[in-house]
């Protein structure tokens, strides 16, 4: 069997490890916790990133438990992030980043603080909405074109309105009183939403792990397309 050793957040692509005897596993993910590895990312962002190496110190917290968004904040905890540029039109930079501390959405959050958000991050870019152009080699300079007729929203069903508890109620919630649990179904907008599929690019952000080294391993992963040069 496979043990995992590390985890990448829900849009990001790249490297996640796997081992195939617990005591590596376990040898490995102690560097992770104590942040002794070096982790190479690759981002497209807005704008022409500045060409000097940049290394940002600012401290995190999170600002809203329920979007789990962060934000940089004076009272948070210490995170630093390197961004080095590699390739830029004007229009659109790729930057190398490493996050030098193991902070949730640092890289995003930090890119944001710099005036240049990731291309397609629907959190931390306030510019990009899914009812854009998908955006690609030949539309990338237009990205903030609308796209026709493409529902965007959660519709709401009528006929889901709660009108009665389920019998089987205080088997459940025994100590529930019925009137308010009911008022409170029937209140609750989610009961009644239906949600829609997500598009295919609403799946990814431009965040990519492409290299992970330890003390005596290191891994290397393929770029993405929009993550060549000549995808700028």
């Amino acid at each position: 069997s496979l043990h995992p050793i590390n985890r990448l957040d829900r849009l990001t692509s790249g490297i996640v490890l796997f081992g195939k005897k617990p005591h590596v596993a376990t040898r490995i993910q102690k560097e992770f916790k104590a942040n002794t590895i070096s982790k190479r990312y690759i981002a497209r962002v807005i704008g022409r990133f500045p060409h000097e190496e940049i290394e940002v110190n600012q401290p995190m917290k999170c600002t809203d438990h329920v979007k789990h968004t962060w934000g940089v904040a004076p009272d948070g905890v210490e995170t630093i992030t390197s961004f080095k540029l590699l390739h830029t039109d004007g229009k659109v930079s790729l930057v190398e980043c490493k996050p030098l501390s193991g902070r949730t959405h640092q890289i995003r959050v930090h890119l944001q603080w710099l005036g240049h958000p990731i291309v397609n991050d629907p959190l931390y870019n306030p510019f990009y909405s899914v009812n854009r152009v998908p955006i690609s080699v030949d539309n990338i300079a237009t990205f903030n074109s609308p796209v026709a007729a493409r529902e965007t929203t959660n519709s709401v069903r009528p006929d889901q309105t709660v009108t009665s508890l389920p019998e089987d109620i205080h088997q459940t919630l025994p100590d529930a009183d019925p009137e308010k649990l009911l008022k409170l179904l029937q209140e609750c907008t989610d009961c009644a939403t239906e949600r829609r599929d997500p598009f295919v690019e609403e799946l990814f952000i431009y965040l990519h792990a492409f290299e992970y080294q330890g003390a005596d391993w290191k891994f290397t992963s393929e770029l993405p397309a929009w993550g060549e040069p000549g995808f700028v």
